[in-house]
């Protein structure tokens, strides 16, 4: 038990340096895509109690190029959370180059549709809205993708729960979209980006959900209004800000966070740190 404390300890300290990496060159082969550690702390305020909500995420992607057509791509990430029992995510996939601007994926990993939600090796994710959280996340699937300039084309089949899905997402310019189709539920996402404003909106038509998240973005501040609706009463509904701060030479960002809840009747402040290079 005391050796692995040791390591566990070990781990948390050299993991701040390995946090800032990305893109880096393991061998001829095999690339680190991104190394993520990111910390949060909320507390959160009831008319007649308080508690604490704190949460560490530990995240990599690696690829390894078997030849230059064929590549091996691998996700791991650790969630910690209060409360919660520890979480995992991860994804592996095969991917075929089929050209420059299009590639086949085939294994675990993000559908069509799951690209509109947050990788979860980003700070985006690890504080993500509401509204993004409703997108599923990686499953065994199938997927083409396209890009050029300005536009990108994905499309997808998975399979998850004894369910075969379909997806397609279409990005172009500021604008991404999204659908899944399969027996048990129908599934549209949007996220619009004009200038300092974003919309991210979220139906699932069978359930009769819908969850939208509405920002401004600042120079270095941020507010949002973050909703949810399950017909025919609110679920969720609040409205809160966010100051940044980053210190470039020690490669640390983040937020402190102010908001309120109205349908728990909430109020919570807390604050978020990452490293990035």
């Amino acid at each position: 038990m005391k050796k692995y404390i040791q390591h566990t300890i070990l781990t948390l300290f050299t993991l701040p340096v390995l946090g800032q990496i990305k893109n880096i060159k393991i061998d001829t082969l095999t690339t680190l895509e991104r190394m993520y550690l990111g910390m949060g702390g909320n507390q959160v305020f009831k008319v007649d109690t308080a508690f604490n909500v704190s949460t560490l995420r530990l995240g990599t992607i690696l690829n390894q190029d078997l030849n230059d057509k064929f590549r091996i791509g691998t996700t791991a990430v650790l969630k910690l959370e209060t409360s919660n029992k520890v979480k995992s995510a991860g994804a592996f996939d095969f991917t075929y180059l089929i050209s420059s601007k299009s590639k086949l994926r085939i294994g675990y990993l993000a559908t069509a549709i799951t690209e509109i939600r947050p990788n979860p090796t980003t700070p985006e994710s690890q504080t993500e809205f509401n509204s993004q959280s409703k997108i599923p996340g990686a499953q065994p699937t199938i997927k083409y993708s396209f890009n050029k300039t300005n536009t990108s084309f994905s499309s997808s089949l998975s399979y998850s729960n004894k369910l075969l899905g379909g997806q397609i997402k279409v990005d172009h310019k500021f604008l991404s979209i999204g659908f899944h189709l399969d027996k048990a539920s129908i599934m549209t996402a949007m996220d619009v980006k004009i200038k300092s404003v974003r919309i991210i909106s979220v139906n699932l038509w069978k359930n009769q959900m819908f969850a939208q998240t509405v920002s401004y973005n600042f120079t270095r501040y941020f507010v949002y209004l973050d909703s949810k609706i399950k017909a025919p009463k609110w679920e969720d509904i609040e409205v809160g800000g966010r100051r940044y701060f980053n210190n470039e030479n020690i490669f640390l960002k983040g937020f402190i966070r102010l908001s309120i809840n109205f349908i728990p009747k909430t109020v919570t402040g807390g604050l978020f740190l990452y490293l990035d290079k």
